[in-house]
């Protein structure tokens, strides 16, 4: 994945409220995640859809990034926004921060000089590649000042309410280090706050309490401490199971810290655990299976992975989305393949997770297995067959295939706006 840099020079577009403008997109972006607006590329050919993107204000004070998100297109011939009877190139980009530079602080120049004052920051083209040595360091400032925007905007306040005004300087050091770590608020509730890595995508809940602590997957061991299992409604990126009462409910394992040097050292390890199989994703199939056959949730809960007989040219690095076949008919989970062609006798006791012993046996005697490390459940009403079919699957999955581009795009999209 690439990042480029798109820029905005207000004394040449206005880019106000009459015209679509930040403020109704930051309106957006606040209710539902996200905002798409076009955006001059001068025919770069080079986008791909999913590329990174930062777009910095130049011209008058302030100057410097405003706004993040991903590219949503390929180019197109459009009307310049600003200049009548002039056809550009343009693109779609799909906004998921954009700040007010006149009340907010923003990535000004100053500091953008400070990463690295040889790459021209002040380059008026839209469509800059910026090299992956200082996207780094950008992806990492932006995180920081989105953790000084949530505790100015919403956050100190509603939490303090909940966890007392003495743990306010705790807070004041937790949130900018879940974003040193690469960890980014993505939804906050009246019981906890929901985090997502930039770059291994893993969800993490923090809840609202007088003790700073993490929730992570059921599926995640972490080795040398201790946690114990936690229930929330409201964590729902997060496996269910049955609790004290008949309606399961979903959970995960909860980990207590007494300082934010425990803390620190938690999410190191929790990031090295998690980054184990961080291959470069090639193909992304659809694997169908059975939920009469075997236990593929309680599977994954157990062990964090699948093996699974191999049928087909699987790469390690695929990504493969499990789709649960008849009475369910929608995807459940979202699995990498990290070891290809392994033996028999190199798979691992699941006898418990299947319902017929006579499945189990027949499936022993296969000879070539793959394993599938567990990504995320899915739990999306937008991933079912109907709507699945509506989007480029044009039958029921039988057994593994490599899905197209139409239903490629519709998955990773419902997966990134879940």
């Amino acid at each position: 994945m690439k990042t480029w840099l798109f820029t905005w020079n207000k004394e040449k577009f206005e880019w106000n409220d009459a015209l679509y403008g930040y403020h109704e997109m930051m309106d957006e972006i606040h209710q539902i995640g996200y905002s798409f607006c076009k955006w001059n590329c001068h025919s770069n050919k080079s986008f791909d859809i999913g590329d990174r993107f930062f777009l910095i204000k130049l011209g008058s004070y302030p100057k410097g990034i405003i706004g993040s998100g991903t590219i949503a297109s390929n180019y197109f011939d459009g009307s310049h926004p600003y200049k009548e009877n002039t056809i550009v190139k343009r693109v779609y980009l799909k906004f998921d921060r954009i700040y007010d530079y006149e009340t907010d602080s923003i990535l000004d120049y100053n500091e953008l000089l400070k990463i690295d004052d040889s790459f021209n920051w002040l380059n008026p083209i839209s469509g800059t590649i910026i090299p992956a040595s200082i996207s780094k360091v950008i992806e990492r400032k932006w995180e920081e000042l989105d953790s000084e925007h949530f505790l100015k905007n919403f956050g100190v306040e509603f939490i303090k309410d909940r966890v007392g005004a003495s743990k306010n300087i705790i807070l004041k050091e937790y949130i900018p280090l879940l974003s040193q770590y690469d960890f980014r608020c993505v939804k906050i509730s009246e019981q906890c706050i929901e985090y997502k890595n930039i770059h291994t995508q893993e969800i993490v809940y923090m809840v609202l309490q007088d003790r700073l602590n993490i929730v992570t997957q059921p599926s995640i061991y972490m080795d040398r401490y201790i946690g114990f299992a936690y229930h929330n409604s409201l964590m729902n990126r997060f496996p269910k199971r049955s609790n004290k009462g008949k309606t399961e409910i979903y959970y995960g394992t909860k980990y207590d810290f007494i300082n934010t040097y425990e803390l620190e050292t938690f999410l190191k390890d929790f990031n090295k655990e998690t980054r184990e199989h961080d291959y470069q994703v090639k193909n992304t199939w659809i694997l169908s299976v059975s939920p009469n056959i075997y236990d593929h949730v309680s599977s994954f809960n157990k062990n964090g992975f699948i093996d699974w007989r191999q049928h087909n040219n699987f790469e390690i690095g695929d990504m493969v989305m499990i789709y649960s076949s008849s009475p369910k008919k929608r995807i459940i989970a979202c699995a990498q393949i990290i070891k290809t062609d392994m033996p028999k006798e190199e798979k691992i006791d699941d006898r418990k997770f299947w319902y017929k012993e006579s499945d189990y046996l027949e499936n022993e005697s296969k000879n070539r297995f793959v394993r599938l490390k567990l990504r995320y459940f899915v739990n999306n009403d937008k991933l079912t067959f109907s709507l699945l079919k509506q989007n480029g699957m044009k039958n029921a999955p039988q057994c593994a295939m490599i899905i197209n581009d139409t239903l490629h795009d519709y998955i990773y999209t419902t997966l990134e706006n879940d």
